[in-house]
């Protein structure tokens, strides 16, 4: 009935925009908010100027809610407004803004991720990571390297390095099949199979690490 009722409408969300807007930075009902999500959502790109006029008036401990609601919009005119968020002084904004440029997507999303890797602190950059992994992004060896000395970024950093087809990161990859961890070593040997199949290049270097 709610999608009824804003197709409906000229332009927008018609009279329910303050209404639903209301329900998603609401912190107290979360299956309203969730309810909410869907039914903008399903509005599409109706719910999308809202949103982002939503996000410069709505109080800073809130403005994550309206993030993900334009994640969930999957709509790349948003992404002016997510990497403004970016730079936001709140770290859940920020951790909003990177889930939801990873489900976004495109080349402008997968580039603002990858610079987080650098700048951000570990819980960001493997947040950033995870988002560049759902996105099948492909990065530099040099970029994805100096993020192995870091325990935490290291698991997040082994299917891109797999995914970056350069033959240097054969040896990373096959030392950490001996990690004691049973997820770390098998996220390298996946990412030790698909560095195989990249080029004939990377192919002899894990032939030869193997």
């Amino acid at each position: 009935d709610a999608i009824a009722r804003i197709e409906q409408s000229e332009a927008g969300l018609g009279p329910l925009e303050d209404v639903l807007l209301s329900a998603i930075v609401q912190g107290e009902n979360v299956g309203l908010r969730n309810s909410a999500l869907e039914v903008l959502g399903g509005a599409g790109e109706r719910a999308l100027e809202p949103l982002m006029r939503a996000y410069a008036r709505v109080a800073t401990g809130t403005r994550k809610f309206i993030l993900d609601a334009l994640g969930e919009g999957g709509d790349a005119r948003s992404l002016p407004t997510l990497l403004s968020a970016l730079e936001d002084d709140d770290p859940n904004t920020r951790a909003a803004s990177i889930d939801a440029l990873s489900r976004i997507g495109g080349v402008e999303a997968e580039r603002a991720l990858a610079a987080r890797l650098a700048g951000a602190n570990s819980f960001e950059a493997m947040a950033a990571l995870d988002g560049l992994e759902r996105l099948h992004a492909r990065l530099p060896y040099e970029t994805l390297a100096p993020l192995l000395a870091d325990g935490l970024l290291r698991r997040g950093a082994l299917p891109l390095l797999g995914r970056s087809g350069d033959a240097r990161a054969a040896e990373a990859l096959s030392a950490a099949l001996g990690a004691p961890s049973a997820h770390l070593a098998g996220a390298a040997a996946c990412a030790l199979a698909e560095l195989m199949d990249a080029n004939e290049v990377s192919e002899r270097a894990v032939a030869e690490v193997a």
